[in-house]
């Protein structure tokens, strides 16, 4: 009788940190010296920016939406970047509204639509301490855009959100937290706004299922003695007078991510004894409050920054930052039950990095705009999957594979190990379902072991290995 075994699976390039403590809290072991980074997510430059800051939006087929203010702040640049692209397929500059001719602060991208893309941003100098607030939108996804729209005035933008026909802009301006809320489609401008908040400090936002929005603040006491707090709260929609919902002192907002019903708050501690890498938290809204903290692990000791959190459509978070110990390069987290246990790869070089943003499709699948400090690039970070490979086997000569998550057409190859090392015996193509079959010359006698490899894809797959399955002859 043929005899059939399976041997522990064969791990892609990643490092895997962390074991969750008694207390809910998860703590990190010590630093470990990762791979070289795949060469399926390295990173690549789709034009140059300017100083200020922009975000990232995905849409519902895997492209990215990007905006940043052109060298010199004379106008904005806005990009699109279909899903495993390296150039931007439509790249519009979009001319200001005021007589100004500057850009100045945050410039941001929104999907308030299928189809429609609307980037937002500040313009300069305006009679203080109101700067305009101007908007572009187009309808035929970002390949053309309308005119320039004035849409409210604050003393400067720091955040914003389309929700239920309307755009919420905030700003951490004089007094406290400001919000001003006019239609999505910039037909009736916003003339006046509310201090929604005392705090100072920064603001992130975003619209839970049915409309209500969350809205994370933090105070900016800026002392040596006294810690920040981050405060959240509910608002039942852009009109609606906010509620308290959650207060963590001592902590700094770095982010608030929300995607698949799953929403998540990310905070790091502050440490005011100098000690580099005090605890980043993350934490799951439950629709009443935040669930206990799990601690994102972090290797080794080091002034890591640029912390940011994005959300997948099953629910799995994603993790980014700027590793200081590592020369500056981008790590790339992931967990899949919500912050217990995480998975950790390294990324190319983000020494330059002023500030990144994930954004993620509903298979973990996305990138991460960097844009630099002063005049620089604005480098497209591709954040990828590990794919999944089952194998199992009919008889010793037919093999049978699937592989999640599917991208038909790709190509899987049927590896035989010689002596150490892996050679293909067969390729095929994924089909519709993610489904594969070869068939082999099998040796007469002996032990073969046999695995699938999913080759790399860029922008999308790293490369997968299934489990080893060994025949006896």
């Amino acid at each position: 009788m043929k005899k059939l075994s399976l041997q522990p699976a064969v791990v892609a390039v990643s490092v895997t940190m962390l074991l969750a403590g008694g207390t809910g809290v998860a703590q990190a072991k010590g630093f470990v010296t990762p791979p070289a980074a795949s060469k399926f997510a390295a990173s690549f430059k789709v034009a140059t920016a300017g100083y200020f800051t922009a975000n990232a939006a995905l849409d519902a087929a895997g492209t990215a939406h990007l905006a940043w203010q052109a060298p010199g702040s004379a106008s904005l640049v806005s990009c699109t970047l279909p899903r495993g692209s390296r150039k931007c397929s439509a790249m519009v500059s979009l001319p200001l509204a005021h007589s100004d001719n500057n850009a100045y602060g945050r410039t941001l991208v929104l999907l308030p639509s299928p189809g429609v893309v609307e980037v937002v941003a500040n313009e300069c100098c305006q009679a203080e301490p109101q700067l305009p607030i101007s908007a572009w939108i187009s309808t035929d996804g970002g390949r053309s855009f309308g005119a320039p729209m004035s849409v409210g005035s604050l003393s400067g933008l720091d955040y914003a959100v389309a929700d239920q026909g309307q755009l919420a802009l905030f700003s951490e301006g004089f007094g406290g937290l400001h919000e001003q809320v006019t239609p999505a489609d910039g037909s009736v401008p916003a003339t006046t706004d509310a201090v929604i908040s005392p705090d100072g400090g920064g603001v992130k936002a975003v619209v839970l299922p049915g409309g209500a929005l969350l809205i994370a603040h933090e105070t900016a006491l800026f002392s040596n003695t006294v810690a920040d707090t981050t405060n959240v709260d509910l608002q039942t929609s852009p009109s609606a007078t906010p509620v308290a919902a959650a207060s963590i002192p001592g902590e700094d907002l770095l982010s608030l991510a929300t995607s698949g019903g799953a929403t998540y708050l990310m905070t790091r501690v502050i440490d005011k004894s100098g000690t580099l890498d005090p605890p980043v938290r993350v934490r799951r809204w439950n629709g009443a409050g935040f669930d206990a903290p799990h601690v994102l692990p972090i290797p080794g000791t080091g002034d890591d920054s640029r912390f940011a959190l994005a959300i997948d459509g099953s629910g799995r978070l994603h993790a980014v930052w700027v590793g200081a110990r590592e020369d500056y390069r981008l790590w790339h987290s992931v967990s899949s039950n919500g912050g217990r246990t995480w998975h950790a790869t390294l990324l190319g070089d983000a020494s330059l990095a002023a500030e990144v943003y994930p954004v993620v499709d509903s298979r973990g699948v996305g990138i991460a705009l960097e844009l630099t400090a002063g005049t620089g690039p604005a480098v497209v970070q591709p954040l990828l999957i590990t794919p999944t490979v089952s194998v199992s086997l009919a008889h010793k000569t037919a093999f049978t594979a699937h592989v999640s998550p599917v991208v038909p057409g790709h190509v899987v190859s049927l590896q035989r190990l010689h002596g150490k090392r892996w050679t293909t015996v067969a390729n095929a193509r994924e089909t519709r379902t993610g489904a594969v079959t070869f068939s082999v010359v099998a040796p007469r006698t002996g032990r073969t072991s046999y695995r699938v490899l999913v080759s790399g894809q860029y922008g999308t797959y790293d490369v997968g290995t299934s489990r080893v399955v060994t025949v006896t002859g």
